[in-house]
């Protein structure tokens, strides 16, 4: 008598694992694979820098429109007369300093950028 030995033990022991290192893969398994989810805070911060950098580059013609009509960036941050007179839309922003010749406004809120003028840029960080 003859024993014969099938190999469907050893094989499908060895399909289990080539399919579960697959699904390991491609992040069916160990919440989202590839590292893709720590870098959405990332990108978070630099959609979040973008939009502060973007805010105070377009207030500028409403800072020079002020300057055009008052000779002074004094007033800039008055709620009535100032910046938001010019430009409606430049909520989220402080004025943290304002005189006869220069300014320096910011973002509210995390993180801060500012714009320092006349004639600056906007930059990572206050006043």
């Amino acid at each position: 008598m003859t024993q014969r030995f099938g190999g469907t033990g050893v094989i499908s022991l060895v399909l289990s694992a080539v399919i579960i290192g697959l699904l390991w893969q491609f992040g069916v398994f160990g919440g989202g694979g590839g590292g893709e989810a720590a870098q959405a805070p990332q990108q978070i911060t630099q959609a979040e820098n973008a939009t502060g950098e973007a805010n105070l580059t377009a207030i500028t013609p409403a800072i020079a429109a002020f300057f055009a009509d008052h000779g002074t960036y004094e007033g800039l941050g008055d709620p009535a007369q100032g910046l938001l007179h010019y430009d409606a839309s430049a909520t989220g922003l402080a004025v943290v300093s304002a005189d006869a010749s220069s300014y320096c406004i910011q973002t509210i809120g995390t993180p801060a950028y500012s714009l320092r003028g006349p004639g600056g840029t906007a930059q990572p960080g206050p006043c």
